[in-house]
């Protein structure tokens, strides 16, 4: 199949950075067989001086797409998204009914659902605790208070308790700055909470609420898609997504007055959060 001058057609990027995207453009001639110069609708010269032209092989150009009418998108469909003058190629992860987006362009290209599965827990025996109060040698959890580690906790054991409520603990998995030993501090109770108990968890579902094991710690985050055995994870406090293996990812669970409560009830209100954080171009 080939294509003729004034013909539309749309440009697939195979540059780094630009992969999956398309950008419109018009046929200007057929210089060689498999061969064209386009001029593309969006993308301007390097000095602005007008629209950019450009020699591309036959195996980067398609058709426009024909248009297709749908009332809604549904969670998992493949679409095109328009945005930095191209079309780039997405999954939808997130459903809000009551939030419309700002951008008028919108189509759905090659609709691929994938099916999502059930998460089952199953609750293992825990250790009661005094509701508080920590002994020397005890596992626990320290969360971070510092600028850029808000909502991550480290694993450590109590040293020694030399006031009421402070501690001196050991990390597990910080070091000191000379990386002589393992790191020591002195924190107060309300840093501190027992180690989670294990959830067996057959497999995370979208938008659990769950901690990624990395940088040394555990990292609260969400559940925003699964690709193969991946699964990618959302971080409120920073605004990314990341990609873990379910070996690295548990169960996110809150110590609250003594007892452990799992975030499930939550879900609504990450799941809104999540995208008007995420997507600044929406109006409620």
């Amino acid at each position: 199949m080939g294509f003729c001058r004034g013909d539309l057609v749309e440009v697939a990027s195979n540059e780094d950075g630009f992969l999956g995207s398309y950008y419109e453009a018009i046929v200007v001639c057929q210089p060689l067989k498999k061969d064209y110069i386009v001029q593309y609708k969006t993308l301007l010269k390097d000095d602005h001086s007008g629209p950019l032209t450009e020699f591309v092989t036959l195996n980067e150009l398609r058709p426009v797409p024909p248009e297709i009418q749908v009332s809604e998108f549904n969670l998992h469909d493949q679409v095109d998204a328009f945005d930095n003058d191209g079309w780039w190629v997405g999954k939808i992860t997130v459903m809000a009914p009551l939030v419309a987006l700002k951008k008028q362009h919108s189509r759905i290209a090659y609709p691929k659902v994938i099916k999502s599965t059930t998460t089952t827990f199953k609750k293992q025996s825990q250790n009661s605790k005094d509701i508080g109060f920590f002994r020397k040698g005890d596992h626990v959890e320290v969360a971070s208070k510092e600028d850029g580690f808000l909502d991550s906790y480290y694993e450590a054991i109590v040293i020694s308790q030399p006031f009421k409520k402070d501690y001196i603990i050991q990390y597990n998995t910080l070091l000191k700055d000379d990386l002589s030993g393992p790191l020591k501090e002195l924190v107060t109770l309300s840093e501190l909470r027992p180690v989670p108990p294990k959830i067996t968890a057959n497999v995370f579902s979208l938008f659990d609420q769950v901690d990624a094991f990395d940088n040394d710690g555990w990292w609260v985050g969400m559940i925003t898609g699964k690709i193969g055995t991946k699964y990618y994870v959302y971080f409120d406090t920073f605004g990314v997504e990341c990609e873990y293996d379910e070996s690295d990812l548990r169960a996110h669970q809150d110590w609250v007055d003594g007892q452990w409560i799992s975030s499930k009830e939550q879900l609504v209100y990450n799941l809104e959060k999540y995208f008007l954080e995420k997507y600044n171009n929406v109006i409620v």
